[in-house]
């Protein structure tokens, strides 16, 4: 049996950067993201249209989408309060929420020169594999979801 040997490139690795949660503020890091399994980060503006629609499609999809945790982020100049509505309102929470929130640093914004939302970042055992720079692509993320993992191949 040959072994699988998994390549860590490290400028494919998840960046540091810092969330202030909806959950009383408390502060997120990304060093708390979990090593294996997949993680959708998803950049989002609260009253913008398209995030609206896609959370909302997220959430009619969310069966098949049960094997990746999701990270729901805005930038620095989004309210808290908004947030936590949109969250409510699309019930993030149903959605395997690592955290929920805003970045006061835009660190994931200058890293990834985000210039619009929505925008996702796919990563599977900490390393980018896709990101989508406007709206998902449903059929692709399911199909990434239900593959075999890096592990198991």
């Amino acid at each position: 049996e040959k072994a699988t040997v998994v390549t860590f490139i490290d400028s494919l690795a998840i960046p540091d950067f810092t969330i202030v949660t909806i959950e009383d503020s408390i502060v997120f890091r990304s060093s708390r993201i979990p090593g294996k399994g997949l993680v959708l980060i998803k950049y989002f503006s609260p009253d913008c249209d398209h995030c609206q629609a896609e959370a909302d499609l997220y959430y009619s999809k969310k069966d098949s989408l049960q094997n990746i945790k999701t990270i729901w982020v805005s930038g620095a100049l989004a309210e808290l309060e908004m947030i936590k509505e949109f969250a409510e309102k699309y019930q993030l929470d149903q959605l395997n929420p690592i955290a929920i929130g805003k970045e006061p640093e835009n660190q994931l914004l200058v890293h990834y020169e985000i210039t619009g939302t929505p925008y996702s970042l796919i990563f599977e055992d900490y390393q980018l594999i896709t990101k989508y720079d406007g709206d998902v692509n449903f059929d692709e993320l399911i199909y990434i979801i239900n593959r075999k993992p890096k592990s198991e191949r």
